[in-house]
């Protein structure tokens, strides 16, 4: 059916209450007239018949084990290197080799000097930790791990480290809390979700990633007044018409300024927004839903059924389990941190080092909720 079911409707409802303010969901059909009314020219290509090189925005790395968060001067935060004090990095080196050479009391000693001169350096403590930890002494490797957490709270190695302490200390709950924060502020951090995964097998629940069906947005850059915009339509296994909708609203997103100011209230260049991605993702929905609908009227059709409306439970049966997982996800207010976690976390690993406060929350609350998950 062309027309939107009422379960369509229901879900774009549920995405304003979540969107902000100033973010205004425009329809799919919408976009795709602004696309053809638009003074730059879009090529639609089918990926099958003429592949289009993505143009990623937020390609970046993890990470690194040797980056801090810190506070600039403006207030914005950063990930920057881990560095010590020029008096403390000799006697840091010396305790590293000794720890190498499992000498645990020599290095203790060499750690502990280091600290005396920088105590600010995270690394060091959490160096100390594992000094203790080597020793089976996982009370006091906790109390190094905190410390290290007390200079950095964003650090995904403290946090595990500190996980895996706390579960030796027959503390399961404090170690599963742990490692859905090392997850949380690392979402590639495999061997934090391999730990919580086998955690669960003995604490009574289940490790599921959930990650987005639309993996690479072939989005080409602006040439001559000419954008090149790649659709998977012909894919049996792939995003279909649910993920052509998601790559044409980005590229509404990147290229139509007059769009994207009226959506954030703003004039500005192009940047990533949490904004543009809830309108995004909901437009995937939105298509996968229709497409589902489409499935149930050939069904009706073709049993010689008369055209109907088609309710919430049956449009769900014949939808993906993704959009079903999205859907659980948009009625539970959880949205904003699928996006976060699983999309941005893929695309950009270490942007959710420096997400605000709120953003975090967000983040490990959907971890809890929807990447755990209790077993009956």
């Amino acid at each position: 059916m062309t027309r939107p079911s009422p379960f369509t409707r229901a879900v774009t409802v549920v995405f304003v209450a979540l969107a902000c303010a100033s973010a205004l969901h425009a329809d799919p059909a919408d976009k795709i007239k602004l696309l053809k009314e638009s003074k730059l020219i879009y090529e639609i290509h089918v990926q099958a018949t003429k592949p289009v090189a993505a143009l990623e925005e937020l390609t970046c790395p993890r990470r690194s084990f040797t980056q801090r968060v810190v506070k600039n001067a403006d207030g914005q935060t950063a990930l920057t290197e881990w560095r010590t004090l020029p008096e403390a990095a000799k006697a840091f080196g010396r305790a590293e080799q000794e720890f190498k050479n499992e000498r645990y009391d020599e290095a203790e000693k060499a750690y502990r000097r280091a600290l005396v001169l920088d105590p600010e350096f995270g690394l060091g403590w959490l160096y100390l930790g594992d000094v203790s930890f080597g020793r089976k002494d996982y009370k006091t490797a906790l109390e190094h791990y905190r410390k290290a957490l007390a200079i950095d709270p964003t650090s995904p190695q403290a946090h595990r480290f500190a996980a895996d302490a706390l579960r030796r200390l027959s503390d399961p709950a404090g170690a599963e809390a742990e490692y859905v924060t090392a997850l949380a502020e690392d979402p590639g951090y495999t061997e934090a979700e391999d730990a919580l995964r086998d955690l669960g097998r003995t604490a009574g629940f289940e490790v599921h990633r959930h990650p987005f069906p639309v993996t690479t947005v072939y989005v080409g850059k602006l040439h001559d007044g000419k954008v090149e915009v790649g659709l998977e339509l012909g894919q049996k296994d792939g995003p279909g018409p649910a993920g052509a909708a998601y790559t044409t609203c980005k590229a509404v997103w990147r290229y139509e300024d007059g769009f994207r100011a009226t959506q954030l209230g703003e004039q500005a260049p192009y940047s990533w927004t949490v904004a543009e991605e809830h309108d995004c993702v909901v437009d995937y929905m939105i298509a996968a839903i229709n497409a589902a609908d489409a499935k149930l009227e050939e069904q009706d059709k073709a049993h010689g059924r008369p055209a109907r409306e088609h309710d919430n439970d049956e449009l769900l049966a014949a939808a993906s389990p993704e959009l079903r997982f999205l859907v659980e996800v948009t009625k539970a207010n959880a949205l904003d941190g699928f996006i976060l976690f699983e999309i941005l976390g893929a695309r950009c690993p270490a942007a959710l080092s420096t997400l605000s406060d709120d953003a975090h929350a967000a983040v490990e609350d959907y971890v809890r909720r929807f990447v755990v998950t209790r077993r009956p």
